[in-house]
């Protein structure tokens, strides 16, 4: 029997990621003796790095289909918000994989969560940050402290 990952469990592996990606952009930034400052270096993060899409197949799938209903109609504001583009971008792969392989949506869906990667964090700056900083701070990520 498959389990099927909760929205805490994709939230918490995306905030791993993010953990990472600061990792390693703060080593770098060190070794290569530039004098950036942690917002920089997490804005780059957020706006550069190329996640995976952390959502659940369940709760992807819904929304999608929501979404599809609606058709691109929608209140303005369905797209604006950061999440919006979120959506927007996974309907856009899942469309893509349906065509170019003749999926149904619910199987280019799931082809999509298991190998396309976001555009970028669809979360803000600030709120990365503060992210950032708890996750430094929990105890269970000492092992990654030296990268604060």
């Amino acid at each position: 029997m498959i389990k099927h990952k909760t929205e805490n469990e994709m939230r918490r592996m995306r905030d791993r990621a993010l953990l990472k990606y600061y990792c390693r952009a703060s080593q770098d930034a060190r070794k290569s003796g530039k004098l950036t400052n942690r917002r920089e270096i997490v804005n780059d993060i957020v706006m550069n790095s190329h996640p995976f899409f952390y959502l659940s197949f369940n709760y992807a799938y819904n929304v999608l289909t929501s979404l599809n209903k609606r058709g691109e109609q929608g209140s303005e504001n369905t797209w604006s918000t950061l999440r919006g583009k979120q959506w927007q971008e996974l309907m856009q792969h899942t469309k893509h994989q349906m065509e170019k392989h003749g999926l149904r949506m619910s199987e280019a869906l799931a082809r999509v969560l298991a190998v396309e990667r976001a555009s970028r964090f669809f979360i803000t700056t600030d709120y990365a940050y503060k992210l950032i900083a708890e996750l430094l701070n929990e105890k269970s990520n000492e092992d990654l402290r030296c990268c604060a």
